[in-house]
């Protein structure tokens, strides 16, 4: 399935012993507009606490280009959705669980929670399988590669028309 034709986010993030890097896709019209993939410059103790920094890079990004788009005339009147596949982070960005166990990182939270409050994005989960960043940050199957792409580029399959006839004169 193509990325939405309204500014939307993915923001993911891959955390271990020696591969800490986040990714994420802005996308615009149907295909990404910005993309990213980064070495995380610090060291992360869970999972949660780099897709919390993947989000809020994701935010950043949101801004400018909604401030882009406002110089072009083109305001966004809606929230603008940056995407996690880590419940998680979800959940306390959004201020919905209880993060007692994230209370060292919580600063990281701070601006992107300042955002969703004033409605300029919100935070939404995407099941890790419909994730198109995920193949910005680690090795994927052929299968979800190809969805990525899709997602990424707006590429659809298309039926190519007849060849003229032969004969046609």
């Amino acid at each position: 399935e193509a990325a939405p034709h309204q500014l939307e986010a993915m923001a993911d993030a891959t955390w271990g012993v020696d591969h800490n890097v986040y990714g994420l896709v802005l996308t615009y019209h149907g295909a990404a507009v910005y993309h990213t993939t980064k070495k995380l410059g610090l060291i992360v103790d869970s999972s949660m606490e780099s897709e919390a920094i993947a989000s809020c890079k994701a935010a950043e990004m949101v801004a400018y280009a909604r401030e882009v788009l406002r110089a072009l005339g083109d305001v966004c009147t809606e929230p603008t959705l940056i995407g996690t596949d880590n419940l998680a982070n979800h959940s306390t960005a959004m201020g919905l669980g209880c993060p007692s166990r994230s209370k060292h990182f919580l600063r990281r939270y701070f601006v992107l929670k300042q955002r969703i409050k004033a409605e300029e994005c919100t935070l939404v989960h995407v099941p890790g399988a419909d994730m198109p960043a995920d193949a910005l940050t680690k090795w994927v199957t052929k299968d979800k590669y190809l969805k990525s792409m899709t997602y990424l580029t707006n590429d659809r399959p298309t039926t190519s028309p007849a060849p003229p006839p032969a004969n046609a004169t």
